[in-house]
């Protein structure tokens, strides 16, 4: 079983970034927010879940489309050409 230790020199050196003078360094006590301020913000939050949800969805058809082989463009024809419709792409309806 291995040792480990730590050590430290006996001789300390402070420094400072800028001199204690140079600016303020009193912490600043946080602004309440207003009601509209506190409503904005959850509206936004609700806003930021549902484009979320949105983008995981899609990414997951995306995932599936590629695992099965082919896009949704491409099987939305397969479904036309085995049970009669129209295909629902604008390129594919004009092909004939």
């Amino acid at each position: 079983m291995s040792h480990k230790s730590v050590q430290f020199s006996r001789f300390i050196k402070i420094s400072f970034t800028y001199p204690g003078d140079e600016y303020d360094r009193s912490a600043l006590e946080p602004a309440k927010l207003t009601f509209s301020e506190a409503s904005e913000l959850m509206q936004l939050r609700i806003d930021w879940k549902q484009e979320m949800a949105k983008r995981v969805e899609a990414s997951g058809q995306q995932q599936q489309e590629s695992e099965d082989g082919y896009s949704s463009d491409e099987a939305n024809i397969h479904s036309s050409l085995f049970h009669g419709h129209s295909p629902s792409s604008p390129l594919t309806s004009c092909a004939s």
